[in-house]
């Protein structure tokens, strides 16, 4: 990460700002929560059935626009190589649901288990939580040309990549939301935080890394990824004309142009 985030360096002059960062993946195990005093488990769990003649997946995770059952159906299908319907939010497989950057992890792996239970009994039903809080490595590389900002790259070791465009979707709208954040919104006003359009929006450049996970599939979880890393190199690359001390810029009088 550090040789390309310093080969990308080389090709600006000025107006770069550099973050490097490690996103742990919140997904605990249920030992892990109960020692916090929760009440849910670390668990989540996917069934997997043949019902008409149709194989039906059923999982408790929910789709928040992450791409979360595309993922699971792409798993299941490429353990059984067959096509099958996915079913998310079923209350009637044990899970606790998406949030945080669990969802892959944790369904993703009990798929994963479920699948290839199911090549063997005609039935799966597995369950999975991790072991570890799964860490994502990530870089980022910004350019303000002193009035905007006009190119992104993003680095990020994701583990085992399921869905490549869905990941790099994930990446680039976790910076918009921080470009958002750094230049738009208002610490004073609750309502106003206005989201940057394709007018606001750089060129962004997206690059995989691939270190498997210690987990069946070797994914890791990246959904608060990029926003993490975006707020220090947004931030940075202003800070080579006018150094940045608040958030969000706008609301700080030394850069007016923003």
């Amino acid at each position: 990460i550090l040789g390309k985030l310093e080969e990308k360096r080389k090709q600006f002059s000025q107006g770069v700002g550099i973050s490097l960062y490690v996103h742990y993946a919140f997904a605990p195990n249920t030992d892990y929560l109960r020692k916090r005093g929760e009440r849910i488990k670390g668990i989540e769990c996917v069934k997997i059935t043949k019902e008409d003649e149709k194989i039906i997946v059923r999982t408790s995770v929910t789709e928040l626009g992450q791409g979360i059952c595309e993922s699971i159906r792409k798993i299941v299908e490429s353990v059984l190589n067959t096509p099958v319907e996915v079913i998310c939010g079923d209350t009637s497989v044990e899970g606790y649901g998406t949030w945080a950057s669990r969802s892959l992890t944790t369904a993703g792996n009990a798929a994963y288990l479920a699948a290839k239970q199911f090549l063997e009994r005609g039935e799966g039903y597995s369950c999975y939580e991790t072991e570890e809080i799964l860490g994502a490595v990530g870089g980022q590389l910004t350019v303000f040309d002193g009035e905007r900002i006009v190119y992104q790259y993003i680095i990020v070791d994701v583990g085992k990549v399921i869905d490549s465009e869905a990941v790099k979707g994930q990446l680039i709208g976790g910076f918009v939301q921080g470009l958002g954040e750094v230049l738009f919104e208002s610490c004073n006003d609750k309502l106003d935080y206005s989201i940057p359009t394709a007018v606001e929006t750089p060129i962004i450049e997206v690059e995989l890394i691939e270190t498997p996970s210690k987990t069946p599939l070797g994914v890791r979880g990246i959904g608060e990824n990029s926003i993490i890393g975006s707020l220090a190199s947004i931030s940075n690359a202003i800070s080579n004309f006018k150094p940045i001390y608040k958030l969000p810029v706008r609301e700080w009088k030394g850069l007016n142009q923003i």
